[in-house]
């Protein structure tokens, strides 16, 4: 999950920057947004020698950072999205796990997205938006003496709706609600398998810089 961190942050500077790099047309853009996501209440399903149940765990709020590269044809935008969601679990079947105990959850999600932006005579300009790509979700369980780190890359969708607000001809503020779904992981353990659902949905802002 670190390792993802850096990446991602790295990045981010690298995109802010790209409009000073590259002189041409206004059509083409990038963007950079954060914000706070909130996954829904997964039934974590196992299997275990030959025995089957399910439990309820719940997620506290966590954060999102994002990035994008995208062409405007109005009123349609296309883009290229990269970007990185933690939370971490809170209770179990309502029991709150006890301090000094974790279980981290994260989504590093690739995506292609498609915007509708309505025509607008302010500079608020509403838009609504659908994505797919692929999400790799991981888990770090920290339940001594229980340490253990699981992954699974997945089938994702996104859809949202936002708005977006031109501080000058170039640079945009973005206010934006978008509902993920990635396929239910799978991990594997020794003598079984656990199955969870990851629905989120996140809350952000951004700026897009067209160059």
């Amino acid at each position: 999950m670190k390792k993802m961190k850096k990446i991602v942050f790295g990045f981010i500077g690298f995109f802010l920057a790209l409009p000073v790099l590259c002189l041409g047309a206004t059509d083409w853009y990038d963007s950079v947004n954060t914000g706070l996501t909130f996954v829904s209440d997964s039934d974590i399903k196992y299997y275990k020698l030959g025995f089957s149940g399910s439990q309820k765990f719940e997620h506290g709020a966590g954060y999102s950072v994002g990035l994008a590269f995208g062409n405007i044809t109005k009123p349609i935008r296309f883009e290229g999205e990269v970007s990185y969601g933690h939370n971490e679990f809170e209770s179990v079947k309502g029991i709150s796990i006890p301090s000094g105990y974790s279980i981290e959850t994260s989504q590093q999600n690739f995506m292609f997205n498609g915007y509708y932006d309505f025509n607008s005579v302010s500079s608020f300009t509403p838009y609504l938006t659908a994505g797919a790509g692929f999400s790799r979700v991981e888990a770090d369980v920290n339940l001594v003496p229980i340490y253990d780190e699981f992954d699974d890359a997945l089938f994702a969708y996104q859809i949202g709706a936002g708005v977006g607000y031109v501080i000058r001809e170039i640079m945009t503020l973005d206010f934006r609600y978008r509902f993920l779904s990635a396929v239910d992981p799978e991990y594997s353990y020794p003598g079984g398998t656990v199955e969870a659902e990851i629905f989120s949905h996140k809350l952000t802002i951004g700026v897009h810089m067209a160059f």
